[in-house]
């Protein structure tokens, strides 16, 4: 369970490829606007749940006003890209936090990639 499994986006379908695209434009436009941020597991958690409700939202209106389902797809794909930046934040390596206090783990996204 514990073994990583690398997977090339060709071997994915088409339109598998097109929302992981969509989802990785997306994060770098939250990285354009936000810039590198860093905040506790709960923060972070309460963004991705805002990002969640709009989609919720979203999807009630089109349910229920027989709306096109793209807004519902521009939320989901946002939350998406949340839940990125919080998995690479997980995923970064960071300074041991001295948990005696209760201090939440913060918790950074990406840096940004320089072009050389």
């Amino acid at each position: 369970m514990g073994e990583k499994m690398f997977l090339v986006l060709t071997d994915l379908r088409l339109n598998e490829r097109a929302i992981l695209t969509d989802v990785v434009l997306e994060r770098n436009r939250q990285q354009q606007k936000w810039g590198v941020q860093t905040h506790s597991i709960m923060e972070w958690l309460t963004i991705l749940g805002e990002e969640f409700g709009e989609a919720c939202k979203a999807g009630n209106e089109s349910y229920f006003r027989n709306d096109s389902l793209d807004k519902l797809r521009k939320e989901l794909i946002q939350t998406m890209a949340v839940a990125l930046a919080i998995v690479e934040g997980i995923d970064q390596p960071r300074p041991e936090v001295d948990s005696s206090e209760g201090h939440d783990h913060l918790i950074g996204a990406r840096q940004p990639e320089v072009d050389e």
